[in-house]
C-alpha cells in the first residue's frame, strides 16, 4: 500500500540514522523491511545504499515533513539520466581483484605481471611459475628467455610445448595461468573523472568505463576509441546496449587508452514509443532505426501516420514529417514525436463500491439513473445518504460528476444515463474509515490551507532524529525497544503489525476520501463526538439518529441545525435539503443545559443550548469552525457574572463620587473657588454613560489552555471579530481616534496622531489594551519583547488622579470608572 515516493522517503529515513550511531539494525526495522520488500527498489536506490551493512535505530515515524528540513545522509538517490545508456556504466561493479576459479579463454592476451605455471612430466620432471617481466619476456630455467608480450594464451602454450619437446626427449609440458595481473589503462575524454585506472584483467571496454565516474552530458557513446600500441579501434556502445552484440567489446590490455569523444547529435524520441529516451544518432541511421530499434517500436496506440520531427536549420527550429526509410544524413534533428491515435470509449454502466452488488449494466437497457438504482441489490451495510455518478456530459470532451442520495429518490430522478458511466456507492465502514483522515486533515489546518499537504501527515516517513537538534513536535510514532512504538496522538503503545495496519488503513481512507465530492461534506455532532458525513438530498436529524442508532442518549428536542445562510433552527424530524445545511447538532441528555450565543466570523453563528460541562473549545466545534476572516486573537467573551461584578463596582464608585461632589461643593461655597468640582462632575457623567462589559480577557484561541478549560455558563456570549488592522488612541489626548496600524510607528507616533497630551494626562501610567483584553503598562519598566504596538491595540492615556484628589478612596473609584470606560472603548473599536 506504500507508493513509490513514500518508499523512497521511508528508506531515506531509515538509512539517515547511519551517521548518528553504529548500532546494528533493530528487529523492528528488519520487520519493516521484510513486510515491505519493495522498499529496496534498485530503480530508486544506488548500489552503495544496498551494500550498507549496519543501521542505527530509527527513532520515529514522522507524520509531517518540513519542506526546509535537511536529512544528513552519506548516500544519495541517483538521478536518472534522460540520455539512453548514460546510466548503464553506473550499475557495473568495479573491482581490481581476480577470481581464481574462473575459466580463462585461449584468446586471452598475456600482459605484464601475469604468471604462468609450467609442469614437466616424462623424461624430465619439474614445475615452475614464470612471471611476465617488464620487457614482455619470461625466463624458462635451463631453456632461456622467450618474448610472449601481446600474444594469446593459446599461442604461448604452443611456444612453450614446442620448446620443451625439442629440448628434452620424452618430456611433455602442461601450461596453465597461475595469476593474472590487474591492468593499468587510461580513460580520457567526455567522462566525469578522466585519468589512469587499475582494472580487473577481465575488464572489457564497456565495463572499464564504469571506473571513470560516468559520462558528461555531451559524451558520445557511439564513438569510443581504443588506442593500443599506436593502433586505433572503434567501439559503438549502442551495439551492446541495443543489439546485444559484444564482438567489439574486447578485453582491455595493459597500457590501453580509452577515449570517449564528444557529440551534439542527440534526439529526443518521445510520445507513443515503448522506450522513450534521448538517443545519440549518426548520419547512417534512418528514422525507422530511431523508432523501431532505439525506441523499441511504437505502442499499440501509436499513430504511425502522424510522426513529427523537429530539426534545427540555421538557428531556426522547424517541423517536418519524415519518410521512415530515409537516412538522417547531415540533418540536425532535435526531437521525434510519435503521436497517439485519438480513442473513444463506448463502455456500459459500471456499478462500483461497497454495500452494493457490483456489476456491469447494458446502457441500452437503462436510460435513467432511477432505473439503474431500482435494479440494484443493496446490503444492510449500504450508506444511504451519499453516492455519485460519473459520466460524460452532453459534450463528450467533459465528464460530469453528480452526487445523490438513495434515501431521497428525488435526488436521482430524471438523470439521464450516458455511456462510460460509473456509479459508486459507499458502505457504513467506508464512512467510518474516512473519519480518521478528516481528523488528520483538521490537525494540519493550522499549518497550511492546502488540503494536499495532508499527505505529509500520512504514515509513510520513518525518520530518525536527534533530540538536540531535531523538532520532535511532528513525530507521531516514536520507536521504542523491541519493535514497540509509542503513538503520541492516542497515547498508547503499538506493535510493528499495528503500524503496518495504520499504513494500509490510511491509504484506504485517502482513496475513499478522494472519490467524495467535498461540497457534500456536513458536520454531524452528537453526544459522543462528531462525524464528518457526505450527505445529499433531503435529510433530517432523525434519519441520521436512526441510521446510527443514537436516540436513547440524545436530547432530540433541542436538536440544532446550522444553515448555510448563517441562521440556526431547531428541527429533529423535518427534512431539509443538504445543500442548505452546515452542521447538525444533537446534545446529549443531561440534567440541564446552558444557552449560549456565538456570533461573528464563524461558519454557523447562532444561539445554542449546550449540555452543562460544555467548554468554549467544544462550542467552536459545534459552530462548525471559523471563517477565513476571523481574528482568533481578538475573541470577545462576555459573561453575566462578570458583568454583575463590574456593575456593582461602578455603582459603588458613583456613590463615592457623589459624596465627593457634595463635599467639594461645600468647600467651594466656603472658599469661593471651584476646587475640583467640575472634574468630579465630569467623572460622574462618565460613570453614568459607561455600561459594564463582563468581558473575560486572555488567550481564547482554539485549543488554547483557557479555551479547553473554560466551561460555559448560561448567558455567555462569544463574538468572533474579523481581522483587525487598526490602533485606537483614547484618554487624555487632544483628539481620541482610530488609525491604521503601521509596523514602523512607535507609541509616541500614535500619540501624536491624537494631537498630543492634555494638561490632565498621566504620562507615567500610559497602558495598552491588547485585542484579547489583556493590558500592560508601557512606562516605568524595562522594554520587553511583546511590548510593541500591535494591530487591534488600544493606547490609553489616563487622567492624573493626583490633580483631582489626594483621597485614596476617590482615586480608586475614579480608576475603576476609567478602566471600565477605556475597556469599553477598546471593545467598541474591535467591533467597528
Amino acid at each position: 500500500m506504500i507508493n513509490r515516493e513514500s518508499r523512497i522517503i521511508l528508506v531515506l529515513g531509515i538509512f539517515s540514522s547511519l551517521l548518528l550511531s553504529s548500532q546494528e539494525l533493530t528487529q523492528s526495522q528488519i520487520d519493516l523491511i521484510k513486510n515491505n520488500p519493495n522498499l529496496l527498489d534498485s530503480r530508486n536506490i544506488t548500489e552503495d545504499t544496498r551494500n550498507l551493512g549496519s543501521l542505527n535505530n530509527a527513532e520515529g515515524v514522522d507524520f509531517s515533513v518540513d519542506d526546509d528540513a535537511e536529512i544528513n545522509t552519506s548516500f544519495k538517490l541517483e538521478k536518472k539520466s534522460d540520455k539512453f545508456g548514460f546510466d548503464y556504466i553506473k550499475k557495473i561493479p568495479k573491482s581490481i581483484s581476480t577470481t581464481s576459479d574462473l575459466p580463462v579463454p585461449n584468446e586471452y592476451t598475456l600482459s605484464l605481471g601475469d604468471s604462468i605455471r609450467v609442469i614437466l612430466t616424462g623424461g624430465k620432471q619439474d614445475s615452475f611459475v614464470l612471471k611476465v617481466d617488464l620487457d614482455g619476456t619470461i625466463s624458462i630455467p635451463d631453456l632461456g628467455i622467450i618474448n610472449i608480450y601481446g600474444e594469446s594464451f593459446s599461442e604461448v602454450k604452443r611456444k612453450i610445448k614446442n620448446l620443451v619437446e625439442v629440448s628434452y626427449v620424452g618430456t611433455e609440458a602442461s601450461v596453465s595461468l597461475q595469476e593474472l595481473a590487474a591492468k593499468k589503462i587510461n580513460i580520457i575524454g567526455a567522462v566525469a573523472n578522466p585519468g589512469i585506472y587499475i582494472v580487473n584483467p577481465f575488464t572489457t571496454v564497456s565495463s572499464a568505463l564504469a571506473y571513470s565516474g560516468g559520462f558528461e552530458e555531451f559524451a558520445s557513446l557511439r564513438n569510443i576509441r581504443i588506442i593500443r600500441n599506436g593502433d586505433e579501434q572503434k567501439f559503438d556502445l549502442y551495439d551492446l546496449l541495443i543489439f546485444g552484440d559484444r564482438t567489439k567489446d574486447a578485453n582491455v590490455l595493459q597500457g590501453d587508452t580509452i577515449i570517449v569523444d564528444s557529440t551534439s547529435n542527440f534526439v529526443e524520441v518521445t510520445g507513443e514509443v515503448l522506450r522513450p529516451f534521448i538517443y545519440e544518432y549518426t548520419s547512417s541511421d534512418t528514422y525507422r532505426d530511431l523508432i523501431y530499434k532505439f525506441g523499441q517500436g511504437p505502442t499499440k496506440n501509436a499513430d504511425l501516420q502522424s510522426i513529427n520531427v523537429e530539426r534545427l536549420d540555421e538557428n531556426i527550429l522547424s517541423t517536418f514529417y519524415p519518410n521512415l526509410e530515409e537516412y538522417i544524413s547531415s540533418t540536425s534533428i532535435e526531437k521525434i514525436k510519435v503521436f497517439k491515435k485519438p480513442a473513444s470509449k463506448q463502455l456500459d454502466i459500471e456499478i462500483l463500491g461497497n454495500g452494493v452488488y457490483q456489476k456491469s449494466l447494458k446502457i441500452d437497457e437503462f436510460d435513467s439513473l432511477e432505473k439503474v438504482i431500482n435494479s440494484l441489490e443493496f446490503s444492510d451495510q449500504i450508506y444511504p445518504f451519499y453516492a455519485n455518478l460519473e459520466q460524460y456530459s452532453d459534450l463528450p470532451i467533459f465528464r460530469e460528476k453528480i452526487s445523490f442520495s438513495i434515501a431521497d429518490p428525488n435526488s436521482y430522478k430524471n438523470i439521464e444515463m450516458k455511456r462510460n458511466s460509473k456509479v459508486k456507492f459507499y458502505s457504513r465502514d467506508d464512512i467510518e474509515k474516512i473519519q480518521e483522515y478528516f481528523k488528520l486533515l483538521e490537525q494540519n489546518e493550522d499549518k497550511t490551507a492546502d488540503e494536499n499537504k495532508v499527505a505529509s501527515l500520512s504514515p509513510n516517513v520513518l525518520q530518525s532524529f536527534n533530540s538536540e537538534n531535531k523538532d520532535q513536535s511532528n513525530i507521531r510514532f516514536q520507536m521504542l525497544e523491541n519493535g514497540v512504538f509509542l503513538d503520541r496522538l492516542n497515547a498508547e503503545y503499538i506493535t510493528q503489525d499495528d503500524l503496518n495496519k495504520i499504513y494500509d488503513d490510511f491509504n484506504d481512507s485517502k482513496e475513499i476520501f478522494d472519490t467524495i465530492s467535498k461540497k457534500s461534506i456536513r458536520n454531524f455532532y452528537y453526544s459522543d463526538g462528531r462525524m464528518v458525513l457526505p450527505i445529499e438530498g433531503l435529510v433530517s436529524a432523525k434519519m441520521l439518529i436512526d441510521f446510527y442508532a443514537l436516540s436513547e442518549n440524545h436530547d432530540i428536542e433541542n436538536t440544532v441545525i446550522s444553515l448555510t445562510d448563517g441562521t440556526t433552527i431547531k428541527s429533529y424530524e423535518n427534512k431539509l435539503n443538504a445543500d442548505s445545511i452546515n452542521s447538525i447538532y444533537i446534545p446529549k441528555i443531561k440534567l440541564g443545559t446552558n444557552r449560549v450565543t456565538i456570533l461573528g466570523s464563524v461558519k454557523s453563528p447562532g444561539v445554542y443550548d449546550v449540555p452543562i460541562g460544555t467548554t468554549l473549545n467544544d462550542l467552536y466545534d459545534i459552530a462548525n469552525g471559523f471563517l477565513d476572516s476571523a481574528d482568533l486573537g481578538a475573541i470577545v467573551f462576555t459573561r453575566d457574572s462578570i458583568k454583575e461584578k463590574e456593575a456593582l463596582a461602578l455603582e459603588e464608585s458613583k456613590s463615592i463620587l457623589i459624596d465627593a461632589i457634595f463635599s467639594s461643593a461645600g468647600s467651594s461655597a466656603a472658599t469661593g473657588t471651584g476646587n475640583n468640582f467640575d472634574q468630579l462632575i465630569s467623572l460622574l457623567n462618565l460613570a453614568k454613560a459607561t455600561s459594564p462589559l463582563g468581558r473575560l480577557t486572555g488567550n481564547l484561541e482554539p485549543n488554547s489552555p483557557l479555551a479547553n478549560s473554560l466551561v460555559l455558563e448560561d448567558g455567555d456570549s462569544i463574538n468572533i471579530v474579523p481581522q483587525i488592522s487598526t490602533v485606537s488612541i483614547t484618554g487624555q489626548v487632544l483628539q481620541p481616534l482610530t488609525v491604521t496600524y503601521k509596523n514602523d510607528l512607535s507609541l509616541e507616533d500614535y500619540i501624536s496622531f491624537g494631537g498630543g497630551y492634555t494638561d490632565y494626562a498621566d504620562v507615567k501610567k500610559i497602558y495598552v489594551i491588547r485585542k484579547d483584553g489583556t493590558s500592560f503598562l508601557v512606562n516605568n519598566r524595562p522594554f520587553r519583547r511583546g511590548d510593541a504596538i500591535m494591530p487591534g491595540d488600544t493606547i490609553v492615556v489616563p487622567r492624573d488622579l493626583d490633580k483631582i484628589s489626594t483621597i485614596p478612596l476617590i482615586s480608586a473609584a475614579t480608576s475603576i470608572i476609567s478602566n471600565i470606560a477605556f475597556a469599553a472603548a477598546s471593545l467598541n473599536s474591535l467591533s467597528r
